[in-house]
């Protein structure tokens, strides 16, 4: 009577009907056989089968909110060219403010703008004076908008006086100048494109088209430096109900930008406007595995995927092909790839290499008994695979690689999944394997090799001898082959034959 043990736990099987189950923690298993006729014990794959080929029309709209859009001052006249004239002291001091503001002269600009405004509280150009004498800029706009845009908080009352009494072209000018400035942080840039929004969606302000590019290359920026504040405001106030496309696309494009764990979030918001959209559900799911999120949400996702697809074992392969494809691996991906492996009909055998890499994946990840389960579900698939016993050796001696500083060659040299591995090498002329596993035992491969041809040279050379010398030789055959048997005993115990 054989005694198998549970890869997961080490606890003792029981034969159940047709399964041996773990007296300890109730897992079921199959009982194979190797080339040898030895059994081994594997955990079966659960076959599981769902309804693809499902359906679901893209929304034709999306849900967007209204901006109250800002009345602008119509007036195509400069403050110099009113067609009821002008007062003189008025023009002149305009005139003379900006070069004081580039000579510094903040008290006399101070003086001078202080003096149109007592005549004209709504001068657009007094106001702007009046913003840069106080911040201390030498008359440039470009530099007074980017002031303002940095310290957004406190200028932006300041601003707004401006704008209230400007006409188109100067709101123009500072609408588009902010839109260039205001790349700073993610709340700073929310902040101020729901202030300038309400002008710049003003149709005398921004042409469509001018609007829609200056959009456009806002979430280009958004999207660049990561900023989800801005691009959810940007999607909700700056697009139409039916820019369903392009919602998607710039959705795609932030989701791809930034970290699987904050993608989710936009990938379901691309799901309830297009719920058939296989790209994102298969980004969903790839970003569930590089998350390490459990194993019931990546099913959860992964059967959703599967439902949509036009070709589920094709799309079973290429996930398969995913989580395989990894020099280590998680325990959560350990136990999704084991129930992944039951969607597909013609599993475990379609996926043999998977398995077998993996296998190695887990024993990478020191994860002996996940290793285990994989290595034995491998034999049920080809019980005269080397690596499947080689693997499993390592499993059970806790070896994450094959250079690790082992103590215990000995043990491990008279193992029985090492001495399986090495005679599946031997047997499929896999030399190169043989000298790997001679020389990880710490033998001698070249000194074997000699040895075993000289004993068969000794016993090929036996029999004419034997019959020239009329049987004298035999004896000297019989001590041979005793002194034979002693070295091979004595080279076993020191572990090097």
């Amino acid at each position: 009577m054989f005694v198998l043990e549970c890869s997961a736990c080490g606890g003792n099987l029981v034969q159940k009907d047709k399964f041996w189950v773990c007296e300890n923690c109730g897992t079921k298993f199959l009982v194979g056989q190797d080339v040898n006729g030895n059994a081994f014990s594997y955990q079966p794959v659960d076959k599981k089968t769902i309804e693809g080929g499902k359906v679901a029309p893209k929304a034709s709209s999306i849900n967007v909110n209204s901006i109250n859009v800002k009345e602008i001052v119509v007036n195509s006249t400069s403050d110099f060219d009113s067609a009821d004239g002008i007062n003189l002291t008025r023009k002149e001091n305009l005139i003379m403010i900006p070069k004081m503001l580039e000579n510094k002269e903040w008290k006399r600009a101070d003086e001078q703008i202080n003096n149109v405004l007592t005549s004209d509280p709504s001068c657009a150009e007094a106001i702007m004076y009046r913003m840069m004498s106080r911040l201390r800029i030498t008359n440039s706009k470009q530099q007074l908008i980017n002031t303002v845009c940095k310290n957004f908080a406190t200028e932006k009352n300041y601003i707004e006086e401006y704008l209230s009494v400007s006409n188109e072209q100067q709101v123009k000018s500072v609408i588009s100048l902010m839109f260039e400035n205001c790349n700073i942080n993610d709340n700073l840039y929310r902040a101020i494109i729901e202030f300038i929004l309400p002008y710049a969606m003003n149709e005398i302000v921004f042409t469509k088209d001018e609007f829609v590019g200056r959009i456009d290359t806002a979430f280009d920026e958004v999207i660049k430096s990561k900023y989800p504040q801005t691009f959810e405001y940007l999607l909700t106030y700056a697009l139409d109900s039916t820019d369903v496309d392009k919602y998607i696309t710039l959705l795609k494009r932030f989701a791809q930008n930034i970290s699987p764990d904050a993608a989710q979030k936009y990938y379901n918001m691309i799901l309830k406007v297009d719920a058939a959209d296989i790209e994102t559900r298969r980004n969903l799911l790839t970003s569930d595995l590089q998350c390490d999120y459990p194993c019931d949400k990546c099913i959860l996702d992964f059967e959703n995927l599967l439902s949509y697809s036009p070709d589920m074992n094709n799309e079973v392969v290429r996930v398969v092909n995913l989580v395989s494809n990894n020099d280590i691996t998680t325990a959560n991906r350990a136990e999704f790839m084991w129930k992944l492996l039951g969607y597909h009909p013609e599993s475990p055998k379609i996926f043999a290499d998977n398995i077998l890499s993996f296998a190695k994946a887990c024993l990478h990840s020191s994860l002996w008994s996940q290793a285990k389960k994989y290595f034995s579900l491998l034999l049920s698939i080809d019980n005269s695979n080397g690596d499947a016993y080689w693997g499993l050796c390592m499993a059970r001696f806790k070896m994450n690689k094959e250079q690790a500083n082992i103590t215990n060659r000995k043990e491990i040299f008279d193992s029985p999944e090492y001495q399986k591995a090495l005679a599946l090498y031997q047997t499929s002329g896999n030399e190169k394997r043989v000298k790997q596993l001679f020389e990880f035992s710490g033998t001698n491969y070249k000194k074997n090799i000699i040895i075993k041809v000289l004993i068969v040279l000794f016993y090929v050379l036996a029999i004419p001898f034997t019959i020239l010398s009329g049987g004298l030789f035999s004896i000297v055959v019989v001590i041979g082959t005793i002194i034979i048997i002693k070295k091979v005993k004595k080279e076993k115990n020191k572990g090097k034959f």
